[in-house]
């Protein structure tokens, strides 16, 4: 069954990690749905919970590479529901992304998998099982 990833069109660890992770145990998405950045007007963290990577591969130069179809959209935008549909996606896979709205979830007739180690949105962010 053909499935679809989320992530960010922006240089994320866990997007990259994720979707490296899937190929090299040969699951391919059939799309990706890359999200651009957002401010999201979050109260800064009085921690340093950011690491500087200096590694990151572009997840559409990934994409282009294992010619995986690649979307850079909003994760609540119309174009995912179209996409999913027209291109028969049985389900969702996020390696990152932001609330999803119940019209993008129930596009997917079996549901969307978040492999996420913490409560959202109080633990949110690449180093939540760190905290």
């Amino acid at each position: 069954m053909d499935f679809a990833l989320f992530a960010y069109s922006f240089l994320h660890k866990k997007s990259q990690d994720f979707l490296m992770r899937l190929i090299s145990f040969k699951f391919v998405p059939k799309a990706v749905f890359a999200s651009p950045p957002k401010d999201l007007h979050l109260q800064k963290s009085k921690l340093k919970d950011k690491y500087d990577h200096f590694d990151l591969i572009p997840i559409k130069e990934i994409c282009k590479t294992w010619d995986i179809a690649y979307y850079e959209t909003d994760h609540n935008s119309q174009e995912i529901v179209d996409i999913a549909n027209k291109d028969d996606i049985g389900f969702g896979v996020i390696a990152g992304a932001r609330l999803l709205k119940p019209h993008i979830i129930n596009s997917f007739p079996k549901g969307i998998i978040n492999f996420h180690p913490g409560l959202i949105p109080e633990n949110r962010g690449l180093n939540t099982s760190k905290w």
